[in-house]
């Protein structure tokens, strides 16, 4: 009788991640949905709010991967480790909402790489080509951004971990 409890307990912790994960993925839609809505009537303001509930969203996300490693941080406590830092770094550059990076970088006639003709790689001057080559990927879609959210819950998780385990 003992072991079906063992079964069940751990079936009801899989099914309460599923669903933790489902209702993330459920913010991140709603998020988006808001975020297209704002970028159509051209009102940046009512972009700031869905667009860190997204990027908290995925950071929580990120965290939901390594779940086990939290429930380990929350029971023995956590410990600093290098990693903490770049997840940090990471969560802080996904939660800057695109148009500003358009307004500090002055991307406003943004051109993708062209790979295919190497002298018209620097066509740009050094300043265009590297705000092209660095800043482009964040501004292109939200997509990078997303991922970069989730790789910082991941290495947030990480770094407040023990190494040795």
């Amino acid at each position: 009788m003992k072991r079906n409890y063992v079964v069940f307990k751990n079936a009801g912790a899989y099914i309460a991640i599923f669903i933790f994960g489902v209702l993330l993925l459920q913010l991140i839609a709603s998020a988006n949905i808001k975020l297209m809505e704002a970028s159509q009537r051209l009102q940046p303001d009512d972009m700031v709010a869905p667009y860190l509930i997204r990027s908290a969203s995925a950071i929580l996300m990120g965290m939901l991967v390594k779940w086990r490693r939290v429930l380990e941080i929350v029971e023995k406590g956590f410990k600093f480790n290098p990693k903490l830092v770049p997840g940090i770094v990471l969560g802080l550059i996904s939660s800057i909402p695109t148009y500003h990076l358009f307004y500090f970088f002055r991307l406003g006639r943004f051109q993708p790489i062209d790979f295919s003709n190497i002298s018209n790689l620097f066509s740009f001057g050094f300043e265009g080509f590297f705000s092209t080559l660095f800043i482009a990927p964040f501004v292109a879609g939200g997509g990078t951004t997303l991922v970069l959210s989730v790789v910082a819950g991941v290495l947030i998780v990480e770094g407040l971990s023990d190494n040795s385990s």
